[in-house]
This record gives C-alpha cells, sequence and structure tokens, in this order.
C-alpha cells in the first residue's frame, strides 16, 4: 500500500515522501480511504500511530480539490470593529482541528503545514495563554486550517466576530482527554456554528463516554481501530525498578549518569514534584527543565525547544503536558510512580517508540504499589520483572538526609503528623549550616559519569532538605 494508492494527490504524495513516509500506517490507510470518501471517522488510534497524517492529509487533499469561494460572514456585518478579521479568516477557513493543551495545537498545526508543502494551504494554532490580538492578526491573513483549543476559539467566535460559516471538515483530536478536561459543552456550543460538514473523532480510548459523543457528534461513522490499542507498542521495551520514592532523584540522576543517557523525558504527578526534581536534578550538576501548566507559554517552548536541540539533558514533566509532546525519536521516557489512569499511562510510555522507531521506557514504583504495578501490567504485555538496584533495597540504610528527614529508615515517603514536622524542621536547620559551613557541594553514595557542568556554589547555599520530600507531593 502507498499514499498514491489511497487517492492522494501528486502533490501531496511528493511531499510526505520528502517527509520520509514511505508507506502509510494502518490508521493512516484506513482513516485517509474513508474521509476522502466523504464519510464520517471514529478512529481509535494508539499514541505514535500516525493520526495527525491520518486526518490531515485527506483534509489536504479536498481542500485542494475544491478551491475555497468567499462567503460573507454576519457576524463581520454586526460587528464593525472585528469585520476585517471575521471575514477576511471566514472567507478560506474550512477545516477546524479541537485539540485539549496548546502544545498539542502547535504540533498539529506546524504537521499540518509540513504536510501541505508548497501548495499554498496554511494552518494555524490557537489557544489560551498568550495574545489573542496576535492571534487575530494572523486569522486576517487568511487561514485554511485552523488548530484550537476550544476555549479559544470560543473566545474568537464571541468577542471577534470569528465565523464558521465556510467550516466543512470538522476533527476532535484526542477526544478522550477533551473529556477529561470537560470540554465537552464548548465543543457543543462550537458544533452550532458549523453547517454541514464532515467529522472524525480521533481517541486512544472508546469507553461509554466516548460511545455517547459519537452517537451524538458523528453521522453514521465508519469505525477504524488499529491493533494493539490500550496497549504499549510492540517496538517499546520497558524496565521496572522498585525503590523507596525518598531516594526516587537521587537514583536517577545515578541511572542517567551511569548509562550516559542524553535526551530523557521524566514525567511526575504534580507541578511541585516537577519543579522540586528539576531542583534536585540540577543539584547533582544536570541540566533539566520542568514542563508544566503553571509555566508560561513562552517558558514551556523554550524549554522544549531546548530539549529537542539537546541544551537541556532532561525535560520533567506533568500528564497535562503528556498529550501534547511530540519529541522525533525519543529514546527513552522514565515514569516516576503512576498517573490516575491507564490511558495518561499510555499517553507517558507512548511518547517513545512513535511512527514505528524503538523506543524505551523505565518505570520506577515502592514496591508496596501493587495497584501501580497492576495498572501497568494493563498495558505492558509481557511485563519483565522488577529489579531493585544495587544500594537500593529495602535492608540498605538511608543516607543521613533521609533519615533526619523521615524519622528513621522508613518505607515510605508519606509519613504525616508532629513527628514528621518536626524531623523536617531539624534536617532544614541542620542542612542549612552545613551549606553555609563547609561551602562543599553536597556527595552521592557513588560516582557518576556524564555529568553536566556543576552549577555554581551559591546556587546550593541556605538549600533546604525539604526538597527532598517536596518533589513526591
Amino acid at each position: 500500500m502507498t499514499f498514491s494508492s489511497l487517492g492522494l494527490s501528486p502533490a501531496l504524495t511528493e511531499t510526505v515522501s520528502r517527509l520520509g513516509y514511505q508507506t502509510p500506517t494502518d490508521i493512516q490507510t484506513q482513516a485517509i480511504a474513508a474521509m476522502l470518501k466523504g464519510a464520517d471517522v471514529l478512529a481509535i488510534a494508539e499514541t505514535g500511530s500516525g493520526k495527525t497524517a491520518a486526518f490531515a492529509l485527506p483534509i489536504l487533499e479536498q481542500l485542494l480539490r475544491h478551491p475555497s469561494a468567499p462567503v460573507e460572514s454576519q457576524s463581520a456585518q454586526r460587528l464593525q470593529l472585528e469585520a476585517l478579521y471575521a471575514s477576511r479568516a471566514a472567507s478560506r477557513l474550512r477545516a477546524l482541528v479541537l485539540v485539549p493543551t496548546r502544545e498539542l495545537a502547535e504540533q498539529v498545526a506546524v504537521s499540518v503545514n509540513r504536510y501541505a508543502g508548497d501548495s499554498g494551504l496554511v494552518a494555524l494554532a490557537v489557544y489560551g495563554g498568550v495574545n489573542i490580538r496576535a492571534q487575530t492578526r494572523a486569522l486576517a491573513e487568511g487561514v485554511d486550517v485552523l488548530v484550537a483549543t476550544p476555549g479559544r476559539l470560543w473566545d474568537l467566535i464571541c468577542h471577534f466576530g470569528l465565523s464558521l460559516d465556510a467550516v466543512r471538515y470538522l476533527v476532535l483530536d484526542e477526544a478522550d482527554r477533551m473529556l477529561d478536561m470537560g470540554f465537552a459543552p464548548a465543543i457543543d456550543k462550537i458544533r452550532t456554528r458549523l453547517g454541514a460538514h464532515q467529522s472524525a473523532l480521533f481517541s486512544a480510548s472508546f469507553g461509554e463516554r466516548e460511545r455517547a459523543l459519537a452517537q451524538r457528534w458523528l453521522r453514521q461513522p465508519v469505525t477504524v481501530e488499529t491493533a494493539g490499542t490500550g496497549t504499549t507498542p510492540e517496538q517499546l521495551s520497558v524496565e521496572l525498578f522498585h525503590l523507596d520514592r525518598r531516594r526516587w532523584a537521587e537514583w536517577l540522576a545515578e541511572l542517567v549518569g551511569k548509562r550516559n543517557y542524553g535526551q530523557t523525558l521524566v514525567f511526575v504527578g504534580t507541578k511541585d514534584s516537577a519543579n522540586n526534581l528539576v531542583r534536585e536534578l540540577k543539584l547533582d550538576g544536570l541540566r533539566a527543565e520542568a514542563f508544566h501548566g503553571d509555566k508560561t507559554q513562552g517558558a514551556r517552548r523554550r524549554g522544549l525547544d531546548e530539549f529537542k536541540r539537546s541544551a537541556v539533558r532532561l525535560l520533567v514533566a506533568t500528564d497535562v503536558a503528556a498529550r501534547g509532546l511530540d519529541i522525533a525519536k525519543l529514546p527513552v521516557v522514565i515514569s516516576l510512580g503512576m498517573p490516575h489512569s491507564e490511558e495518561d499511562l499510555l499517553h507517558r510510555l507512548g511518547r517513545s517508540a512513535r511512527a514505528g522507531n524503538a523506543g524505551h521506557a523505565i518505570v520506577v514504583l515502592e514496591r508496596d504499589d501493587k495497584a501501580g504495578l497492576a495498572q501497568l501490567a494493563a498495558v505492558c504485555p509481557g511485563l519483565p520483572e522488577a529489579v531493585t538496584p544495587a544500594g537500593y533495597g529495602p535492608k540498605d540504610p538511608l543516607p543521613e538526609r533521609y533519615r533526619n528527614q523521615q524519622g528513621g529508615n522508613q518505607p515510605s515517603g508519606n509519613q504525616q503528623g508532629r513527628n514528621s514536622k518536626s524531623a523536617n524542621t531539624s534536617a532544614r536547620s541542620s542542612t542549612r549550616k552545613a551549606a553555609q559551613g563547609t561551602g562543599k557541594p553536597r556527595q552521592r553514595s557513588s560516582d557518576r559519569p556524564g555529568k553536566d557542568q556543576r552549577p555554581a556554589r551559591s546556587s546550593e547555599k541556605g538549600r533546604s532538605n525539604s526538597g527532598r520530600s517536596g518533589w513526591q507531593k
């Protein structure tokens, strides 16, 4: 099977060939054929299966086959102030892709523009967290495919008179995630602004919620499902480690050094966890950046760009970011603990081994985390036996800083109560005094090769030992 045999024009097939695409994936073969026939599509596809091309290529093909005719916008007639934006944008805007996150919006728009090549078709991403006026100016230049988060799109409709009158193609990408984030009512409102259109819904999972939406939003859809949906891809190798969570940061820095990992994507549960882990890694001389929703869009973009060009070695991300990151041939991804759902776990691990490439995933759990182990086994067929790293076993003594912090050689990092609070206070005080008095960088229990440049002494002054427990929250 080739892309040309699916009915795509020579212009598009030549472009995808230059981009290195030779043979369509299963999801691309099925979805492209169905969409070119004009059918609504329900696609259940695992992460990394090539789903962006599966909906982008047939939409671009149909836009090229049927050039746009100017459509006068009623919204522009009503809103004189925004008439320029609304009318000029509406005359070209014929395809709409709704996505859950900013990162995914940017990723999809970049991919669509790459597939469009020199055709003259233009895709634009719009999302919250940045200046909306800049986005309206970009819309005024004329856009064929708009990739948007639901909230920002609704703002453009209500406050800037953006019309969807000419939209003929609607894609709901990562519909399961949009449901998780509560976007269903916003999508319902947006759909009322559309005329007759073809729809495609893409989701990594398909439960009762997704089934109900498909019945409401799609008309007699063609169902497309790839093999292996709900489990990690065959080309992804998985390792499982058991160790006390109080030593996760210490072990992570040691592992990255010993194995000389370059680009390493690490997932944690919360924004505070990401910030605190990054601080720990930097104290070990490793270049690391946090990536989560509290970061400005500019900071997130800079951090991701630095990671992609290997100026940053470790990117520590939350699950919100997991749905939007697309890093070509990412060699390794590490999950510290389990996310809330199997779907989120799939998206964590699925950042590696994308588009048929080999990849590697490492999962770290506490020894008594039976629920996490069951969750992992559900998505990783043939899960290997867990390994406890040498020196990190339950009988190995904790370094003094952990004993002070948690009140003894306890297996859990979640001890509560006044004794724990007192121990933490004492640890913070003693650590601060030690840092101010010795002027030496902290020492690990073993040396690690492959360290990046160690921070200046001033970055450690006054450091609190509470940072070790704080990243686990």
